[in-house]
C-alpha cells in the first residue's frame, strides 16, 4: 500500500514538473498601432477688443471649451511614436464691457456692464491633428511623456454673420449690438501645441495619460464689430477678433498599448 502511494505521488510530481517545463514563456511588447480617446477641458484664449475712441473697458475674457479627439498611435515600438487624431474643439466666447458711471450725464449710481446679459458665442470646430510623443522612460508601470505637434481647423459655416442686440433701459443702456463673421476668410487655419504629463500602464494592457496642453493659435478665425450706445453717455464702436488658442488639462485612454508574444 505504501509502495503504491509513493508511486502515485511520484507520478503526480513528474507530471506537474513536465507541464511546467512545457509552458511557453511570454513577454509584453508595444503594439505598432494602437487606438485611443482623449478629452481636454480648456480655457479658451482671451482676445482684447479694440475701441476706436478709447472709451470703456471692452474685452473678451477666457471662455470655457473642450477638445475631444479620437487618436491613432503609430510606430509604437520604442519610447517615441506618432499620434494622428480627428475630432472637434467646442468653444464659448463672450464680449464684456464696463462703462464708468462718470461717463453718464448726470452720473449714474453705478458702473454699467453686461455681466447679466447672455451674449455668449458658442462654436463647434472640427479639427485634425498630428504630433510626436516621447516617453522619457522604459518603465512598464508609468513614465513621463512630452508631445508637440500641429492641427488644422475649419468651420463649415464660413462667412456666416450673426447679430446680438440687447435693450436695457433700466440700467441706462439703450442699445448694444454685436456682429461677428465666423471664419470670414473661409479657409482652414493651423494651430500649434505642446503637451506633457504622465502615462500609467494598466494590467489590461491599456494606458491612461494625464497631463496639460497648451494650444497656440497664430491667426484668428472670427472678426467682429460692436456698437454701444448708452443713455446720456458717449457711444463707442470697435472691433474684436477671436482665436482658438487654449490652456487645458487632458486625459486620454489607449486601448491595448501592448500585446503578449513568445520570448526568444
Amino acid at each position: 500500500m505504501k509502495l503504491a502511494s509513493g508511486l502515485l505521488l511520484a507520478a503526480v510530481f513528474l507530471a506537474q514538473n513536465s507541464f511546467a517545463q512545457e509552458q511557453p514563456k511570454t513577454e509584453e511588447v508595444p503594439k505598432k498601432i494602437a487606438l485611443g480617446l482623449s478629452i481636454t477641458p480648456a480655457a479658451i484664449q482671451r482676445t482684447n477688443a479694440s475701441t476706436r475712441n478709447g472709451l470703456y473697458n471692452v474685452k473678451t475674457p477666457f471662455g470655457p471649451g473642450v477638445e475631444v479627439l479620437a487618436n491613432i498611435y503609430a510606430g509604437n515600438s520604442g519610447r517615441g511614436n506618432f499620434v494622428f487624431s480627428a475630432g472637434f474643439l467646442s468653444t464659448a466666447f463672450k464680449l464684456q464691457y464696463r462703462i464708468p458711471k462718470e461717463s453718464f450725464e448726470p452720473d449714474a449710481n453705478r458702473d454699467q456692464d453686461n455681466r447679466d446679459i447672455d451674449n455668449i458665442l458658442a462654436e463647434f470646430i472640427p479639427k485634425i491633428q498630428a504630433e510626436y510623443q516621447y516617453r522619457f522612460s522604459d518603465q512598464q508601470v508609468s513614465a513621463w511623456y512630452a508631445s508637440a505637434g500641429l492641427s488644422i481647423l475649419y468651420t463649415p459655416d464660413g462667412g456666416g454673420l450673426f447679430t446680438l442686440s440687447r435693450n436695457d433701459v433700466a440700467n441706462g443702456l439703450i442699445f448694444y449690438e454685436e456682429n461677428s463673421s465666423i471664419n470670414s476668410r473661409n479657409r482652414p487655419w493651423v494651430d500649434l501645441h505642446i503637451s506633457g504629463g504622465r502615462e500609467f500602464r494598466l494590467k489590461s494592457s491599456g494606458s491612461i495619460l494625464l497631463g496639460a496642453k497648451i494650444n497656440y493659435s497664430p491667426s484668428h478665425f472670427s472678426n467682429g464689430t460692436y456698437r454701444i450706445i448708452p443713455n446720456n453717455g458717449p457711444s463707442v464702436t470697435g472691433n474684436f477678433k477671436l482665436k482658438t488658442g487654449f490652456y487645458g488639462i487632458s486625459g486620454a485612454y489607449i486601448f491595448g498599448r501592448t500585446r503578449r508574444v513568445l520570448q526568444g
